[in-house]
């Protein structure tokens, strides 16, 4: 345990703590509630099926509804999860190259109209949702309307291209 006085980033690293523990724990029920029931347990149904099947630790098992990604595959199952995975990284696919096999990845421009104002906002909005994909793993957020907006304003505003936008 770490003391009163260590900065906030530190006691937040502390995997003792029960906040810590709890979350663990509900990731891996989280996995083992996809496994026997791969098409979900149904809305809001994540927290009840926690508690009365998978053995939380006290006063634990709203830990799972901190992770959006375990909410998406408990509740609504493995093909919701793997469809919202995906248009996520069909958000992102061509955006990005490796190239000369070196690792150096660059921008790709999707049309050679761009300015580099609209690159920049564009590239802006794709780290803006990565940051809340991010986030999302760890303090929830895909499922409250704050957050949520935000987060798919950001993703759809980071993939348009020029051309789509002058039509």
């Amino acid at each position: 345990i770490k003391p009163d006085s260590a900065p906030w980033y530190v006691k937040r690293a502390d995997l003792g703590r029960p906040s810590a523990q709890h979350r663990a724990t509900a990731w891996r029920a989280g996995l083992e509630i996809m496994r026997d029931h791969p098409f979900g347990v149904g809305w809001n149904k994540a927290v009840e099926t926690y508690q009365e099947h998978y053995s939380p630790p006290e006063n634990g098992a709203a830990a799972i509804t901190t992770n959006d990604y375990m909410m998406l595959g408990t509740e609504l199952g493995i093909p919701a999860l793997l469809c919202f995975v995906a248009y996520v990284g069909l958000c992102f696919k061509g955006q990005f190259k490796i190239k000369n096999s070196k690792l150096k990845i660059e921008a790709i421009e999707e049309s050679t109209s761009l300015d580099t104002r609209h690159a920049s906002l564009q590239l802006a909005c794709r780290a803006g949702a990565l940051v809340l994909l991010v986030a999302f793993w760890f303090d929830g957020g895909l499922f409250k309307l704050p957050t949520a907006a935000v987060f798919w304003v950001l993703l759809e505003l980071g993939k348009t291209n020029a051309e789509s936008r002058m039509k």
